[in-house]
């Protein structure tokens, strides 16, 4: 029983000889539905979710930490930050096995 104390869950399977109920059906395109220009790049529309000033905040913070911990520390830079969370998302969506 749900926490609403209406949902009765289960793990049974639902017949396979039925329809899918059409509400439960998305109809609609998916994908965005914004005006984004068809010659922007995929950085730059990265970009509008991490920009700039962000990462150079976390470059900042980072650079700080790490010089106290190792005083021979190289300084990260903002390309070097963005290369590394673009590999961090490239591995998460491209899964082989």
């Amino acid at each position: 029983m749900a926490k609403d104390k209406k949902t009765l869950w289960t793990e049974d399977l639902p017949p396979q000889n039925t329809r899918t109920r059409d509400f439960n059906t998305v109809k609609e395109k998916k994908g965005l539905r914004s005006g984004i220009p068809a010659d922007m790049t995929p950085i730059a529309l990265f970009k509008l979710f991490m920009p700039e000033e962000l990462i150079g905040v976390v470059v900042g913070y980072t650079n700080s930490y790490a010089e106290s911990q190792r005083p021979n520390w190289q300084a990260v830079t903002n390309e070097e930050l963005y290369s590394f969370i673009g590999i961090l998302l490239y591995l998460g969506v491209e899964k082989k096995k």
